[in-house]
């Protein structure tokens, strides 16, 4: 489906745009303005803070809902079952918070909108989606049992898993993120919010690229005279254009960044952006200092540290031009290390 196409095809996403001074601007993934919180829980929980219990959601859409199994901005995820096969399924339904929740709803039905048109091994698929009788939106995909690339990476980096998971499999992983991103820019849309909780594993460790509610056509940096409107993403994975719009356009680039960042964090097990606050994180970002993963990984190949480094660069001309440049290099670079190397 050529660009134009798909792009009329895109649920607009309207962002509040009154924020507190604090949160320059920058919206979490619910829209909400950008506030220091826990990381959601994987672990299974019996009842909801807002008064929803499995009980109430024992069907949705034909599937059966068990525990939920995750907590994030939009939404909650619950673990089911289709009965008719008895596979495995996470129901992502929306969460109910006043003043969000059309922001919430929008985010969903984009990324059901998104979903549509992606066809790609390593794109999470979209089973099906539809709207609970109160009017909150719902998404079924396949349950990915291995968990996400951000715990896997704690594990990691605790010293745990890393003759299962050395850097040459981590680079592979990597790869057939690239992969995914490549196609949904090959169909005019950008992903957006690239980070390691969104790249989810099965029990195999077959990757697949998640959450594209914020995802969308390119877009443009406002006019000079007019004012900078409120942007998305994650603080530390957002190209510094996502922050600060001004500084360029929205494109093809900006997920080369983010992916740079979880580059960085395949070969390093530490973040690119090591600010402790969401203000720190922003503030490193928009310097511009491309980090080099040698100071944390000095065995790792110079092709693969440079390869890095560029796409991190704070001018989107200084990067790699596409995700398939930067997938090129890092293959070449993967190609170069010893098949018996232990990271």
């Amino acid at each position: 489906m050529p660009p134009s196409i798909l792009s009329d095809s895109l649920t607009s996403l309207t962002l509040p745009s009154a924020l507190p001074p604090e949160a320059l601007q920058v919206l979490d993934a619910a829209g909400r303005p950008l506030q220091e919180h826990t990381q959601p829980s994987l672990l299974p929980i019996t009842s909801d803070p807002l008064g929803v219990t499995e009980r109430s959601l024992p069907n949705i859409g034909g599937y059966l809902i068990g525990s939920r199994i995750g907590t994030g901005g939009t939404s909650w995820v619950y673990e089911g079952a289709d009965p008719s096969t008895g596979r495995p399924v996470a129901v992502k339904v929306q969460r109910v918070r006043s003043g969000w929740a059309d922001t919430a709803g929008t985010i969903l039905q984009n990324e059901a909108a998104i979903l549509g048109h992606l066809r790609h091994p390593n794109v999470l698929p979209l089973l099906a989606a539809g709207q609970l009788p109160d009017g909150r939106r719902w998404l079924a995909f396949p349950l990915m049992a291995g968990g996400d690339l951000h715990s896997q990476q704690l594990q990691l980096a605790a010293g745990r898993d890393l003759k299962r998971w050395p850097l040459r499999r981590r680079l592979a992983s990597f790869l057939s993120v690239c992969a995914a991103v490549e196609h949904a820019h090959s169909m005019g849309v950008i992903h957006r919010d690239l980070k390691p909780r969104n790249v989810m594993f099965d029990d195999e460790g077959f990757v697949q690229l998640a959450d594209w509610g914020l995802a969308g056509p390119p877009t443009q940096p406002p006019p000079r005279d007019q004012p900078s409107p409120s942007t998305a993403g994650t603080p530390g994975y957002m190209a510094p254009e996502q922050i600060s719009p001004r500084l360029g356009p929205v494109d093809a680039r900006s997920d080369v960044w983010s992916l740079g960042a979880v580059l960085y964090e395949a070969i390093t097990l530490r973040r690119a952006i090591a600010g402790k606050t969401i203000t720190e994180r922003m503030v490193e970002t928009l310097a511009g200092r491309s980090p080099d993963p040698r100071t944390h990984a000095p065995q790792v190949p110079d092709a693969l540290a440079l390869a890095c480094r560029r796409a991190l660069e704070r001018a989107p001309e200084d990067r790699f031009a596409t995700v398939l440049d930067l997938a090129i290099a890092v293959g070449a670079a993967l190609g170069s290390l010893p098949p018996t190397r232990r990271q």
